[in-house]
């Protein structure tokens, strides 16, 4: 009932299978006796698009148990916020199922790299399903298909301890999420500038032939140790933290990045074997000044150098691990910058180049 006396429904056509065509409908008022009474009819044509799309799987890689989905001529009258790629091995049920987030590419398609390593290293058929993410947040199913995987032997990864492993697998940490803000000054939250500039840099390692995984994709709180946790149990070669600074006065701007310095009074909980080795060490110092030397290039921003300090996820993170600062939320001058695509931009295609500097001086890939 509206303000007015009048009586109004809106009709979905996803509530009647999504069907295109004729629509009847017959409208009844009911008195207070229970009884119903016929009003009257219309009818409607409508022409609804469905839910499509086209899985198709590429660059089945049987030398790195890698392929990718491509996702093509994706459509939903109830909109595309996003899209979710569950796959699983056809061994032991779905005890390796992982849901896959499929990113936006510039023709519209949507793509997803899927690696044997997030499947337990599983060689078989794969199952793959393709769901989108509509308006209102539910996921609504498009499609599936399968592929014949060839899982390489395991050979551990730096997340494992093994540094002489190099499986092009990078671990982004967005800080802070959910109940935690981060830093924030002018109506701006680092935990909103963190996801974002992670999803550029996520987009371009993967245009690179990388695999990325990531600690959040959303706004979601996420404990520093279980942050840790999580990428000591993939394969990946390094840990990148991405996070946005703050300080006392308001004149204090620039970049800085931290790799890790033992502290006695910080005893590790989860890395006791890892933390201090040496190895892990000078490979962080290395990450550490290659990603703020091509930062501080690409940005002209002021070199607040490289520095060591116990911060949790570098402690207790097994592979060589950097935690970046990319900028004083808390300047003016920064925080406007921080928050425009282009600055952005720049500081996702610097981390990349830092990245690949990293690989080209210790692994030679």
């Amino acid at each position: 009932k509206q303000a007015n006396g009048d009586y109004k429904v809106t009709v979905r056509s996803s509530n009647h299978k999504g069907d295109s065509g004729l629509y009847n409908s017959h409208v009844y008022l009911v008195d207070n006796a229970g009884k119903f009474i016929g009003l009257g009819g219309k009818q409607v044509t409508l022409d609804i698009t469905k839910t499509q799309g086209t899985l198709t799987i590429a660059n089945n890689d049987k030398n790195r148990g890698t392929f990718d989905v491509v996702i093509t001529n994706l459509t939903n009258p109830g909109g595309i916020t996003g899209v979710v790629i569950p796959v699983w091995s056809d061994q032991n049920g779905q005890d390796d199922l992982v849901w896959h987030n499929a990113t936006k590419q510039e023709d519209g398609s949507y793509k997803v790299t899927v690696s044997a390593s997030q499947h337990k290293w599983n060689s078989g058929k794969y199952i793959v399903h393709g769901y989108l993410t509509d308006a209102s947040g539910k996921n609504v199913s498009f499609g599936a298909t399968s592929v014949d995987v060839v899982a390489p032997k395991k050979i551990g990864s730096a997340s494992r301890g093994n540094y002489d492993v190099f499986n092009k697998i990078v671990y982004l940490d967005a800080g802070h999420g959910g109940y935690d803000p981060g830093a924030s000054y002018f109506g701006i939250s680092e935990k909103s500038l963190t996801l974002a500039i992670q999803s550029r840099v996520k987009a371009k390692l993967e245009a690179e032939g990388y695999q990325v995984v990531t600690t959040r994709t959303s706004d979601a709180f996420v404990d520093l140790t279980d942050r840790s946790r999580a990428a000591n149990a993939s394969e990946s070669d390094i840990f990148v933290s991405i996070h946005i600074n703050a300080a006392g006065s308001s004149d204090v701007q620039g970049i800085e990045t931290y790799y890790y310095q033992p502290y006695a009074e910080y005893p590790s909980r989860i890395n006791a074997a890892y933390h201090a080795n040496p190895t892990r060490l000078s490979m962080s110092d290395t990450l550490a000044n290659a990603i703020q030397s091509s930062l501080i290039n690409a940005t002209g921003a002021q070199n607040q150098g490289v520095k060591r300090r116990t911060f949790a996820v570098l402690r207790e993170t097994t592979a060589p691990a950097v935690l970046l600062e990319l900028g004083f939320l808390s300047n003016s001058q920064e925080a406007a910058r921080l928050t425009t695509s282009v600055y952005q931009e720049t500081l996702a295609n610097a981390i990349v180049a830092g990245i690949k500097a990293y690989y080209e001086k210790e692994s030679n890939v």
